[in-house]
C-alpha cells in the first residue's frame, strides 16, 4: 500500500533531556528503519463489468470481474528490538489480485406512502504473493509477530498475503490425534507451520431501507469470511490460569485425549499440583489459539425523519433531516470457540492483520445527526 512521507532517511527530534540543562539534545525520531532504495508501487489492472436494470428500475444488478497486478508494493516488516527499531519499510516484488464483485438491488414493495429497498453486495478476492523481489532470496518477509514470539504474520511466495505461522500440536500420523509425552504434556512441533491467513477474501453486505412518508428505517448487516486470527489474549489467559478452560483438572487432575509417543493410548494423569505447568505449556502452542475470524454483524441501524418542505421554506431551508444512528450493535455470528475476543481485533491497524493481543472490542456508537440544505 501507500506510505507516509519522510521514509527515505532518518528523521530527528529534540529530546526531553538537555546537556548541562542548557543545550537541547537530539534523538532519532522514528521507530522505523528508512529505505533509501524505496520505489513507488506500480499497478496494472483491467475490469469487465455489466450493469442492468429491470421493471422500471425496481430490480437491478451489477457484476464486475477484475485482475490487478501490483509491482513494488510497500510494506512494513517487523524487526528485532535489539536493532533499536520496531519496523523496516521495503518493497514486495509482485502481488496479484483477481476476483468478482456483485451488487443486487431491488424494491419489493412500493406504494404512494411506503417503500422497501434492498441492496446486497458480495465480493471474492483471490490473492497471491507472486514474488518477494530482489534481496530476499526467497526468504519470507515478516510483517508482524506476537509478543511471545509464538506466532507471526508473513509474506511467502506462492501463498496469500498475510500468512499466519506458528507452532502446532504434534499429531499421530495414522489417527491425527495429539501426542503426549511421559509427563502427560502435549508435544509441540519444533518448526512453525502455516495456520491460516490474516486477511479476509470474501465480503458480504445486506441492507434494508423501509420508508413511510417522511420516516425511514435503515438496517445494514456486514459479514466477512476467509480469515483467521491468533489470539494472544487467550494464550496469555491460559498461561496465567485466567481462562475458563483452565478450571478443568484443578481438583482431580486430567488425562489428555490422545496417544503417547509410542502410539498407544495416553494414560498419564496430570496431577492437580502440576496443572499450571500443563496449561502453561498449552499457552505456547499457537495452533490452540488460532480461530476462524469469520463473522456476521448488525453493523448499523438508523432512523431518519425528513421535515416537510413547506415548513422549511418559511425559515430559509430547502431540506432538513434528523437521524438517530447506531453502529456495531450486535455480533450475529462468530466462531463459537473464539471467546473473549472480537474477530475484528488486531494488534496493528495497517497491513499486519492476523494477530490480536489484549485489544478492546469494537465500540458501539450511538449518535444523532442533523442535516440542513440551503
Amino acid at each position: 500500500g501507500d506510505t507516509d512521507p519522510y521514509q527515505l532517511d532518518l528523521s530527528y527530534s529534540l529530546d526531553a533531556y538537555q546537556y548541562n540543562n542548557l543545550q537541547p539534545l537530539q534523538a532519532i525520531g522514528t521507530s522505523n528503519i528508512p529505505n533509501k532504495l524505496l520505489k513507488p508501487l506500480l499497478s496494472s489492472d483491467y475490469e469487465l463489468g455489466l450493469e442492468m436494470e429491470f421493471l422500471n428500475n425496481r430490480l437491478g444488478f451489477e457484476a464486475t470481474y477484475y485482475n490487478k497486478q501490483i509491482v513494488n508494493d510497500i510494506v512494513r516488516t517487523a524487526v528485532s528490538s535489539s536493532t533499536g527499531y520496531s519496523t523496516a519499510i521495503l518493497n514486495v516484488g509482485k502481488m496479484g489480485n483477481s476476483g468478482i464483485e456483485i451488487l443486487l438491488k431491488g424494491t419489493p414493495v412500493k406504494t404512494m406512502d411506503f417503500s422497501w429497498d434492498i441492496v446486497a453486495t458480495y465480493s471474492k478476492n483471490n490473492n497471491e504473493v507472486i514474488a518477494l523481489g530482489d534481496g530476499t532470496k526467497g526468504a519470507p518477509i515478516q510483517l508482524a509477530t506476537s509478543k511471545s514470539g509464538n506466532a507471526s504474520v508473513q509474506l511467502i511466495e506462492g501463498l496469500r498475503y498475510g500468512a499466519i505461522y506458528g507452532f502446532s500440536y504434534q499429531r499421530d500420523s495414522a489417527t491425527g490425534r495429539k501426542v503426549y509425552n511421559t509427563t502427560g504434556i502435549p508435544v509441540v512441533n519444533s518448526k512453525a507451520s502455516l495456520l491460516g491467513y490474516g486477511t479476509y477474501n470474501q465480503l458480504f453486505g445486506f441492507s434494508n431501507t423501509f420508508t413511510y412518508k417522511n420516516i425511514s428505517l435503515y438496517v445494514f448487516f456486514d459479514a466477512k469470511f476467509g480469515a483467521s486470527i491468533y489470539s494472544e489474549t487467550n494464550a496469555t489467559a491460559y498461561k496465567n490460569g485466567k481462562h475458563m478452560s483452565t478450571l478443568e483438572g484443578r481438583k482431580d487432575g486430567l488425562v489428555g485425549d490422545g496417544v503417547n509417543q509410542s502410539g498407544g493410548e495416553n494414560t498419564v494423569k496430570v496431577a492437580p499440583t502440576s496443572i499450571s505447568s500443563y496449561y502453561n505449556a498449552i499457552g505456547s502452542i499457537s495452533e490452540q489459539f488460532v480461530y476462524d475470524a469469520s463473522f456476521v454483524k448488525l453493523r448499523e441501524m438508523a432512523i431518519r425523519y425528513r421535515f416537510a418542505p413547506g415548513i422549511l421554506k418559511k425559515i430559509g431551508f430547502n431540506n432538513a433531516a434528523i437521524s438517530l444512528v447506531a453502529r456495531n450493535l450486535l455480533t450475529v455470528y462468530k466462531d463459537k470457540n473464539l471467546e473473549n475476543v472480537d474477530p475484528e481485533s488486531n494488534t496493528a491497524a495497517n497491513n499486519q492483520q492476523g494477530i490480536e493481543r489484549l485489544t478492546y472490542p469494537t465500540t458501539r456508537n450511538i449518535g444523532v445527526t442533523i442535516k440542513f440544505g440551503f
